[in-house]
């Protein structure tokens, strides 16, 4: 193993470990690590996703990437210390010259890494596949044959939503000598039958969605592209056409059911996403439903009145507070305040009450001690009347002054969670355009 790589390969551990609580492996990761492995990744060359696998692995790999991957000065020089393969045809792997550097790698009892995506437009196997299955088997029937390859399906998952976890599962071994033609045929059958196979494992996706949290991710999305429209359509004049009968294309649909199967992370990410919008959502049209059924706030009398108390009796409340702060901390730590917080009997007050009385001939000696007998005589005034209207603006907080402070932001939360959809909505097209891309036709 060259010193360049264990150098890279360990500077990629340092920066994976403060991006990442742990990489985790999962599945026969027993079998990648043994001799003359290919690893097959079921979508195209990403750097990330490279790097991950190299920084997982104690032996060396040697990864088959698209030369646009490691475009650049700093992405050659890493592509040159980590040994990389740049390839500059269409396909992952070249039949012919990916077929020389692989077979002496595993020859050798070396590790491959090549990249693909498992079908092409026609539903068949895709390009890269077949190459690959090609080269696997022209290096199992080149003599002579000293070792026995193995072909594992990966698949990773890189959290970036939360950063917790980074996952990659490897599936179970195919081994390309089970799919040699008999002695005197052709080898093209066979290149197509383990190039199915690898089609097949490939597409099972051990992160991908559930279909019932497919289905509504779906639904998701035609909820918030709905709401955009109608915006659109309410800011124009005589604009006739309605929402209703509104449902998502099959465009992406087909978009999304493949972004679950190759690329699940981004998905998870998206409902994530569309979780967090919906619960905001949720939350501000509770806070709306509130603020219409409070009938006070119909009337201006008590709504200016509650404003006023709210503003001029918080300076009262916080003088309260910071008399009754050594009570609450006290009664606090004694579990007395979990007790009082379910339906209490009067007698589980007394205590309590007495902490409470206690502080307040500790606080009225203090005051007594520092500021003499007169001053202490008004404070102990101030102190059961601050108490008492602490609590009575707690009560105006849960019923009052919180519903004002949400009518008065409701436009700004209403902003807010429009343009959180806007940008969800961006997000899906953006992911939709370079599926349409991938796919060659405009959409």
């Amino acid at each position: 193993m060259p010193l360049r790589y264990r150098i890279v390969r360990q500077l990629l551990r340092i920066w994976f470990a403060a991006v990442f609580r742990k990489i985790r492996l999962l599945g026969a990761h027993d079998e990648a690590g043994s001799s003359a492995t290919v690893l097959l990744v079921s979508h195209p060359p990403r750097l990330l996703d490279v790097l991950l696998l190299l920084a997982s692995f104690d032996r060396q790999l040697h990864c088959v990437v698209d030369s646009k991957t490691v475009s650049g000065f700093a992405r050659q020089f890493l592509a040159w210390s980590l040994g990389m393969i740049p390839d500059t045809s269409s396909a992952s792997v070249r039949p012919r010259a990916g077929v020389g550097a692989c077979q002496e790698l595993l020859e050798s009892e070396e590790t491959v890494v090549v990249f693909a995506k498992p079908q092409g437009e026609d539903g068949k196997p895709s390009d890269q596949l077949m190459a690959i299955a090609r080269m696997a088997l022209e290096v199992e029937s080149t003599p002579p044959a000293r070792t026995e390859s193995a072909t594992l399906p990966v698949h990773l998952l890189i959290p970036f939503a939360h950063v917790d976890e980074a996952l990659i599962h490897f599936g179970e071994p195919i081994l390309p000598r089970d799919f040699l033609p008999p002695p005197g045929g052709t080898l093209e059958p066979q290149v197509i039958a383990l190039a199915l196979e690898f089609s097949r494992a490939c597409q099972v996706n051990p992160f991908a969605l559930r279909q019932d949290d497919l289905v509504q991710v779906l639904a998701d999305l035609a909820e918030i592209l709905r709401s955009d429209l109608g915006d659109q359509w309410a800011s124009r004049t005589n604009w006739k056409q309605s929402l209703q009968g509104f449902t998502l294309s099959r465009f992406v649909a087909e978009w999304a059911e493949q972004a679950n199967r190759l690329d699940p992370e981004n998905l998870v990410s998206l409902r994530e996403a569309l979780e967090a919008y919906r619960a905001a959502r949720r939350r501000w049209s509770l806070r709306a439903i509130q603020i219409e059924s409070a009938e006070w706030t119909r009337s201006t009398l008590w709504w200016a009145l509650a404003w006023v108390e709210s503003t001029l009796g918080l300076p009262v409340a916080c003088y309260g507070l910071v008399n009754h702060v050594p009570a609450l901390l006290v009664i606090s730590l004694t579990g007395l305040w979990r007790r009082l917080r379910k339906p209490a009997r009067p007698r589980d007050w007394a205590a309590p009450a007495l902490i409470v009385l206690l502080c307040y001939a500790g606080a009225i000696s203090l005051a007594n001690h520092w500021f003499g007998r007169s001053t202490a005589g008004y404070y102990a005034v101030t102190l059961p009347t601050s108490g008492l209207y602490l609590w009575r603006y707690a009560w105006l907080w849960r019923h009052r002054t919180r519903l004002l402070l949400q009518q008065l932001f409701a436009s700004t939360s209403e902003g807010r969670l429009r343009r959180v959809r806007q940008g969800l909505v961006a997000r899906v097209e953006a992911a939709r355009n370079a599926y349409a891309e991938t796919l060659g036709v405009a959409h």
